[in-house]
């Protein structure tokens, strides 16, 4: 550890102790993540404060490559290289390989119908985002704590729902271009929240390094845990093609590799998510307050499927309940989502029916892939029909966003 790096937040548990169980080397590599947020986004943030054309150049050089940029500004410049540039993943990942990979698509994703992956997004993703000190301070700080739920879910599905299809993170497609504005919107508030003093002496860096692993971790990770609760599981090679895939997307997010490459099962996965539970501070009373208008907005959204599979239970009743499946009785306790014992006992026993269905739909093979083409088909709809509006990250990309929020 060099002597210019900022200390370790006072807030995110002690360098001592994380050092004790992770050793020293993973302790200077988080204490440095704590403290860093994107510096090539940030740059371009900044270059935009000072000139207004550079947004411009941006959003144009997502949509059409730096190369049709005329004098670009020289952060756009490095932000657009990386971007553009196939990452090296060797030994794990040709370049070769990778291209294959981004024509596919996240292949695996599709195993899950459209409502699995809505409510292991929501109540597991999401939900364990919450759980962390600094990410529930900077929804706090953008004036959407909970009266923006409802439309973060909608929006982060529908840039998955872009991001998952094949071919759509090639340079210039759809979710390239939306995955760079994902990016952008985070340097914004990074840069908002730091103007306003942001506590970074017990918190670090807003929306850092730190904080991004712990989003790819949830993301991947515990969504894959979630549907896995729910009665969806991957083989171990469906395993590896789901986080390779997200290998990728956490290059175009600006999240150091270190994180990720080389992961390709649960366990590799959760030993990273182990460090970040370590440091993401105690739960405060607005990540139980998230967590809670989370499970009431999937709940209303995945009404019609509960009844549709015969779940005779309140909707909320059951996401709550999926809420302790997949994230356990304490942390869901420490978030105030109730306990429903009735109707735990019943979800229990429509996910043993989910597996064995599951399991049957696998030995035969027509029957298997009709079904991945159907929640293939399905996620396309969604695609088609949109989502009424602009996103978040779409409007920071036109310099309309609420100023409140950036």
């Amino acid at each position: 550890m060099t002597s210019a790096m900022p200390p370790w937040p006072t807030s995110r548990n002690t360098r001592a102790a994380f050092a004790a169980r992770f050793g020293t080397e993973n302790a200077d590599f988080m204490q440095m993540a704590m403290n860093t947020g994107d510096p090539l986004a940030d740059a371009v943030v900044a270059a935009i404060r000072e000139d207004g054309e550079v947004r411009g150049q941006i959003n144009d050089g997502a949509k059409n490559g730096l190369a049709s940029l005329q004098n670009p500004h020289r952060a756009v410049v490095a932000l657009l290289t990386q971007c553009e540039t196939l990452p090296d993943f060797h030994p794990f990942l040709s370049l070769e390989e990778l291209r294959t990979v981004l024509r596919n698509g996240n292949r695996p994703w599709y195993i899950f119908p459209p409502v699995v992956t809505d409510i292991g997004l929501s109540s597991g993703s999401l939900t364990q985002l919450y759980t962390s000190l600094p990410m529930s301070r900077v929804l706090d700080g953008t004036g959407r704590l909970i009266d923006g739920v409802g439309r973060r879910l909608i929006e982060t599905t529908y840039w998955l729902d872009q991001v998952m299809y094949p071919g759509n993170l090639f340079p210039g497609r759809i979710g390239y271009v939306e995955t760079i504005q994902v990016r952008m919107i985070h340097a914004y508030v990074r840069a908002a929240h730091l103007k306003r003093g942001y506590d970074t002496a017990a918190l670090g860096t807003p929306i850092s390094q730190s904080e991004m692993g712990f989003s790819w971790y949830s993301f991947s990770l515990t969504c894959l845990i979630a549907a896995e609760e729910m009665g969806y599981s991957l083989t171990p090679a469906e395993t590896a093609e789901f986080y390779t895939y997200w290998w990728y997307i956490g290059h175009l997010l600006g999240i150091d590799p270190r994180f990720y490459v080389g992961v390709t099962n649960h366990k590799q996965a959760m030993d990273g998510a182990l460090m970040q539970e370590m440091i993401k501070g105690k739960i405060a009373l607005d990540g139980g307050a998230l967590a809670q208008a989370m499970n009431t907005a999937i709940a209303m959204g995945a009404a019609d499927d509960f009844r549709e599979a015969q779940i005779d239970a309140d909707p909320v009743e059951v996401i709550d309940c999926l809420t302790h499946r997949f994230h356990g009785y304490k942390v869901a306790n420490a978030l105030g989502v109730p306990f429903h014992h009735e109707t735990y006992l019943k979800l229990g026993r429509y996910v043993s029916s989910v597996r064995g269905e599951q399991a049957k739909l696998r030995n035969s093979p027509e029957d298997w892939r009709l079904a991945i083409s159907e929640n293939m088909k399905a996620c396309a709809d969604r695609l088609g029909a949109g989502i009424g509006g602009q996103t978040s990250y779409q409007a920071a990309a036109a310099g309309t966003l609420d100023s409140h929020v950036i």
